[in-house]
């Protein structure tokens, strides 16, 4: 074989294998940084989450929906007061607690 031939075969396998080298190593790099960019914000999220559980800060979507729960155990209460029996075809009661017919109006 030509020896300038084997040189050219020699020089491409040298070049492909240093290619492939550069792509693991630009691989592992960006997955190294994607990982602590990751830990980093998990952390961060985490400590400022049990930073404010414990000191008792809610976002706004928290109070909003324990503001829409209190007002339905509030409205469930009322609803219990003013119906007796739970229906709404006896909800009349006198201030001794006897309940009134429609004929004693």
């Amino acid at each position: 074989m030509n020896k300038e031939y084997l040189i050219k075969i020699k020089k491409f396998i040298i070049n492909f294998f240093i290619y492939i080298n550069i792509m693991v190593l630009g691989l592992i790099l960006y997955e190294t940084v994607d990982l602590l960019y990751n830990i980093g914000s998990l952390t961060m999220n985490g400590t400022a989450y049990v930073y404010n559980w414990y000191f008792g800060y809610l976002s706004e979507d928290i109070k909003k929906d324990k503001e829409i729960e209190m007002l339905r155990l509030r409205l469930d209460n009322l609803e219990k007061r003013l119906l007796t029996n739970g229906t709404s075809e006896n909800h009349k009661e006198t201030e001794n607690g006897k309940q009134k017919d429609g004929n004693d109006q």
